[in-house]
């Protein structure tokens, strides 16, 4: 359970805002990731295929990829695969076969007989509950690739005409045995992979699971205005749509938010950038990279930081210590371990002299000068002289402050408008902000007030967050749920962990147990937990 955000946060001192690049050894305080941190190995087969929405799994969504499987559920599977599970779940027809006995399976089997899947094994039998044989795969398989029996193959060279089209790659079976439920999966996705039958482009491809070089630049031009989010399985990342479908496939070591149609990734210990369609636009060249924002990023190579644009042309060349991306024309960079900003063409505009420093957000730049935070304008002028600990970013014209044990907000100019009466404030969002004070009897709350300082309903928490499209994470009972501006619980408390920056895109991530999924505003599953760590929806 959360608790005491201040005592959390420490003293809270200026660090460089959070969509920066992730930049090692520098003399500014920044959020670092472990690098001793061991991951599994990426998705397995099933996992992808699940992230694809091509499989489902069993009761609360368990895989049971050591399980074998039921030739009932081998057909359930397949019209998932191939997106026909909606008629085959709602199929009303009765199959021709005898054993049938009003099984649970029966509108998927009859649907399956119905399109020329299977014709059961023999007298008049289909076999609900016996097991898939590897020999039966191979049969599925192949005429989901448009392969018919016996213009194409007979049962007897079923199994060598799959292995011959590579769909047991990875694999070691024997055609006889029964499959486990793993081993299905990765003949799914080989199958996915392999062109059909007279085809130039893949079974995924023509399915819409799989991004191919036939297709890739019209899909990257029609998920121009799609917002996509970066997850991680294991120690590989994708990127999932807002429909729940896995849109780039977990192959990168990293994966960053996608910003102006570009996102960074890292493959082989080298940073590139791929466009929506995971195509590289920008060879993986860079020790470091950060997010396009006004027509360029930051990347670091050599030891050192430059500005590319789209094209991966030098625009500013590497000369920086760091350099973090453009914000309202200028951007943060270090020089022999003090921050100024540059502009889009490499002047220096504002003094490399400072400690730390923020970007500019509404005209407003926090930096560190002595030990000490103040502000400036985007013309370097200091408008608030340093004097504080804690800095904050000009939202709604209010800048949180510190007095010596607790924080009010002043405007731009320095003059104070809410008082320093609590323990902690974040900053204002929607014209909200969450404040925390210490109860009598120890415990901590948290709950908002508005831009007069007036408290903006009764309601207290135990954990709270920023307001996002109207809405805002808040704790009560150890678990996270979602409230309106007047306070109301409007999706009760479940969540364990939640995106502290809340909706993006009408989506934001939270975790049930140690796995990260997505809801929408009205707290449904879009894409149900079933990750390690995931970033937000962005464009």
């Amino acid at each position: 359970m959360k608790k005491n955000r201040a005592a959390r946060s420490g003293s809270q001192l200026l660090r460089f805002s959070k969509p920066a690049l992730v930049a090692l050894g520098l003399v500014i305080v920044m959020i670092l990731i472990n690098s001793s941190t061991v991951y599994a190995l990426g998705p397995t087969p099933g996992q992808e295929l699940k992230a694809m929405g091509l499989v489902e799994g069993r009761a609360g969504g368990d895989l049971a990829e050591n399980s074998y499987l039921s030739r009932t559920e081998m057909m359930v599977i397949l019209a998932r695969m191939l997106g026909e599970f909606d008629q085959a779940v709602s199929w009303s027809l009765p199959s021709g076969f005898a054993d049938q006995n009003n099984h649970w399976g029966e509108s998927y089997v009859a649907y399956a007989q119905n399109r020329g899947w299977t014709v059961g094994i023999g007298n008049n039998q289909f076999g609900y509950e016996y097991r898939t044989t590897v020999q039966e795969t191979s049969v599925f398989m192949l005429k989901a690739l448009g392969y018919r029996s016996p213009q194409d193959f007979i049962w007897e060279t079923a199994y060598d005409k799959a292995r011959s089209l590579g769909l047991f790659e990875g694999l070691s079976l024997s055609r006889n045995q029964n499959i486990l439920r793993s081993s299905l999966f990765k003949v799914m996705v080989n199958t996915l992979e392999t062109n059909s039958k007279g085809d130039s482009y893949s079974l995924g491809e023509s399915l819409g699971v799989l991004v191919g070089p036939n297709i890739a630049s019209q899909v990257a031009n029609e998920r121009m205005d799609s917002p996509l989010a970066a997850v991680r399985i294991g120690d590989k990342w994708g990127y999932m749509d807002s429909d729940g479908r896995l849109a780039i496939r977990f192959e990168y070591d990293q994966a960053y938010d996608f910003s102006e149609n570009i996102a960074a990734v890292a493959l082989n210990g080298k940073f590139g950038y791929i466009d929506k369609a995971g195509t590289l636009v920008i060879d993986p060249l860079y020790e470091d990279a950060g997010n396009f924002s006004e027509g360029l990023a930051a990347v670091k190579m050599n030891g050192k930081y430059g500005f590319v644009n789209k094209r991966g042309r030098w625009v500013i060349e590497p000369k920086y210590d760091y350099a973090d991306q453009f914000s309202e024309g200028l951007a943060r960079v270090v020089i022999s371990g003090k921050v100024g900003f540059i502009d889009d063409q490499g002047n220096l505009e504002i003094q490399a002299k400072y400690e730390e420093a923020n970007n500019f957000l509404n005209g407003v730049a926090a930096v560190k000068e002595n030990g000490l935070i103040g502000y400036l304008n985007v013309s370097g002028t200091q408008i608030i002289s340093p004097k504080y600990l804690i800095s904050g970013n000009a939202v709604d014209g209010l800048i949180r402050f510190n007095t010596s044990d607790s924080v009010g907000f002043m405007n731009i100019s320095g003059t104070v408008m809410i008082p320093a009466l609590y323990l902690w404030a974040d900053d204002f969002s929607e014209s909200l902000a969450v404040v925390e004070t210490k109860a009598p009897d120890g415990t901590y709350n948290f709950f908002y007030i508005n831009t007069k300082g007036d408290r903006a309903f009764s309601q207290s928490y135990q954990d709270a967050y920023g307001f996002s499209e109207g809405l805002a994470f808040a704790m009560t009972g150890g678990k996270y749920g979602i409230i309106n501006k007047r306070g109301a619980m409007v999706v009760q408390p479940r969540f364990s962990s939640v995106d502290d920056e809340g909706f993006s895109n009408g989506l934001a991530w939270i975790t049930i147990g140690n796995l990260v999924g997505f809801v929408d505003t009205s707290g449904k599953a879009v894409i149900e937990p079933q990750f390690d760590e995931a970033r937000r929806f962005s464009n």
